[in-house]
């Protein structure tokens, strides 16, 4: 087999395991290579060690360079490093000055690489959620030096989306392993991968159990029972949470709610353009019409304001924390359901319940309906049609047990 000379004929070709790898005999004298395709080699030497190099023609010439023991280094961190190789070959570099000791580097320097390396090549699109992942949601460890970042605070930039948005959640975490990836793989760090799931994370965050990324709901019939249980409780996070729920919106448009975004007069809550959710295009307002339930909410967490924030958290001038309503949900009350899935419990109670179109529910939820024109059209009309699906949903949601709570805050 070729050894790599431009590094783009070459790609990782796989062709060990760990089956195989253990099956290797030992050579009876000297050494011998066992070739994983594209340069990576495991030497076998007759003392019985086991190590790695790469390969390549320098001028020509076959050149090696020691990648580490076996022992140190498995098989899928040999191929981040052969393919680091083979990129430095592929542009007239020698490899061998990649992997030699260099000057501290911080989390933000490897971001950088990987951002280049995972993008080259491809649509922009590709690069934007690299960039979006590694460079803006990390800024607080941009100047850490990648050695001193641990697994305490990978969970700080992944618990505020690990729930609400499963999906993003995984994809960051999964960028993440590749930047220390990357970082252990050149050598800027000694440790191990603070962001890999297996013998890692899966014990400190919760298993997504649907891949497609959809949200543990409750069924739509529990709601109201579960509502007596949560008024029982005083937490300012119980109170949250009812809101959530009453309202439909998502946690953190909700926990981040403040009181200049409500209109009392009018009995609705706009959230603004900047705290919604967009897949595509710009984002917009979204104006809620509330319930006598909700409002009643509202005006006891005004009774003791202390916070721009309707519902302040224990820091100063700060929402209350986006896990404080899931961590009262599963790990305070044993349910096994997410805040994020009491919008799914809205739309089966609208779907199955009520003959109200599946467009009003959608619009509800904050979901895009129809084209710009209907978009258009549909806001300028919709907050009064949504207003009695949202008082029945409120009726549905507060039974008559805790009503007479509701008429005393209430009025």
């Amino acid at each position: 087999m070729a050894l790599p000379e431009t590094g783009i004929a070459m790609a990782g070709i796989k062709l060990l395991n760990t089956a195989r790898i253990n099956a290797l005999p030992l050579p009876e004298r000297g050494k011998r290579r066992v070739s994983d395709g594209g340069g990576l080699y495991l030497v076998l030497r007759a003392t019985g060690s086991k190590a790695w190099v790469f390969l390549w023609k320098r001028n020509g010439q076959p050149t090696e360079i020691g990648l580490g023991r076996l022992s140190d280094l498995g098989l899928a961190d040999a191929r981040k490093m052969a393919e680091i190789a083979r990129v430095e070959v592929a542009a007239g570099r020698d490899p061998r000055e990649a992997f030699r000791p260099k000057d501290e580097k911080t989390f933000k320097d490897a971001a950088l690489a990987v951002v280049e390396m995972k993008s080259r090549g491809r649509e922009a699109k590709t690069r934007h959620q690299w960039e979006r992942d590694l460079l803006y949601r990390c800024k607080t460890l941009h100047s850490r030096p990648i050695e001193n970042v641990t697994r305490s605070d990978i969970l700080k930039l992944l618990r505020p989306i690990w729930n609400d948005t499963p999906e993003s959640g995984r994809r960051f975490r999964a960028r993440l392993e590749a930047l220390f990836g990357y970082a252990i793989a050149m050598k800027w760090r000694q440790g191990g991968n603070p962001a890999v799931w297996k013998h890692g994370l899966e014990h400190v965050l919760s298993a997504h159990t649907d891949t497609k990324g959809h949200h543990d709901a409750m069924p739509w019939q529990d709601v109201p029972a579960f509502m007596v249980e949560l008024s029982e409780r005083k937490a300012i996070s119980a109170k949250a949470l009812a809101f959530t729920i009453l309202t439909a919106p998502r946690t953190n448009e909700a926990l981040q709610a403040q009181w200049g975004e409500f209109d009392f007069s009018k009995e609705t809550w706009t959230i603004p353009a900047e705290r919604m959710k967009a897949k595509t295009g710009k984002r917009k307002p979204h104006t809620i019409p509330l319930s006598p339930q909700a409002l009643a909410i509202i005006h006891e967490m005004g009774e003791t304001k202390i916070s721009d924030y309707v519902f302040p958290g224990q820091k100063r001038d700060k929402p209350l924390s986006n896990m404080a309503m899931l961590n009262l949900l599963q790990s305070r009350m044993k349910k096994p359901f997410t805040v994020h899935g009491f919008r799914s419990s809205f739309r089966d109670w609208v779907g199955e319940t009520t003959d109200y179109p599946r467009e009003l529910a959608e619009m509800a939820l904050a979901h895009v309906v129809g084209n710009m024109s209907e978009q258009a059209y549909r806001r300028g009309k919709a907050i009064e049609r949504r207003r009695p699906m949202m008082l029945e949903w409120a009726a549905f949601c507060v039974p008559s047990e805790i009503n007479a709570n509701v008429v005393r805050l209430h009025g």
